[in-house]
């Protein structure tokens, strides 16, 4: 019991090595571009199937007329959608526009909408 209360009050001291300093940050740095290596290969991967993005990454389910939306994103320039109030529009816009920033990260992407109020509800989906 004197042993451990003596252990208790004076910790024993370390020493300080930077040569395993630099190389536990080495390896740090190391396991980071492994872990980022593996993400791009996932992405590359996963790139243009739209129903593996809304479900793996928005955690969407993409029903027919979502996919019907993307399609259409895919091979025209600009869309304007007619459907019936909470079906999805602005939610699944949205997961198109994030799928093209996630697969070509040198976009710029500009968000209009009818009113300032409105398109940050939409920023915020």
């Amino acid at each position: 019991m004197r042993h451990l209360r003596k252990s208790l009050d004076h910790p024993q001291r370390r020493t300080f090595r930077p040569n395993r300093l630099f190389l536990e940050r080495d390896q740090l740095r190391k396991d980071i571009a492994t872990v980022e290596a593996a993400a791009q290969l996932q992405v590359k991967s996963e790139t243009g199937d739209i129903s593996k993005f809304l479900i793996d990454y928005c955690k969407l389910k993409p029903y027919k007329h979502t996919l019907e939306i993307a399609k259409i994103y895919q091979e025209h320039q600009f869309i304007a959608l007619r459907l019936p109030r909470q079906t999805g529009k602005s939610t699944t816009t949205g997961a198109l526009i994030l799928q093209d920033a996630w697969e070509h990260p040198e976009l710029y992407i500009e968000f209009i909408g009818p009113s300032w109020r409105q398109t940050k509800l939409n920023l915020a989906e």
